[in-house]
């Protein structure tokens, strides 16, 4: 068993964890689907597999899971075991933010406002906005 700083105080079994989400996963359950996908983006109880990653965070994303969508958006976006492909990271990042507020990058709301181009990121000639407290 291994302790997940995010498990508030509570020991958590990530063998135990990738039983569940690949049995729940394996039966089209989103929230599964997206969960394994960061086990496997994270090494979390697993050797690290972007690759795999990006298969589990596409079904969660096509299965509608806001979560699935953003992080499906973010390796189309980065290039993580795919092309990089900023039509279809902003298709996704659209889809995320459509669903309600989720944490996002402060770049987001600026790549959904850019007109979509398949050659140029659209945060290259948008200004990240000044956040700082004054």
């Amino acid at each position: 068993m291994q302790d997940v700083p995010h498990a508030k105080g509570v020991p958590r079994d990530l063998a135990k964890a990738l039983e569940n989400y690949s049995a729940a996963a394996n039966q089209a359950c989103p929230p599964a689907e997206n969960n394994l996908g960061a086990l496997y983006q994270y090494g979390s109880g697993v050797p690290r597999d972007l690759a795999v990653a990006l298969r589990w965070y596409r079904a969660a994303a096509l299965h509608g899971n806001p979560g699935g969508q953003l992080n499906f958006g973010t390796f189309n976006y980065l290039g993580y075991a795919t092309p990089v492909n900023y039509t279809e990271a902003t298709k996704w990042f659209r889809a995320a933010s459509s669903t309600g507020p989720i944490p996002l990058s402060p770049r987001i709301p600026l790549i959904l406002k850019a007109p979509i181009s398949p050659r140029h990121p659209p945060t290259l000639s948008s200004p990240i906005p000044n956040r700082s407290v004054r």
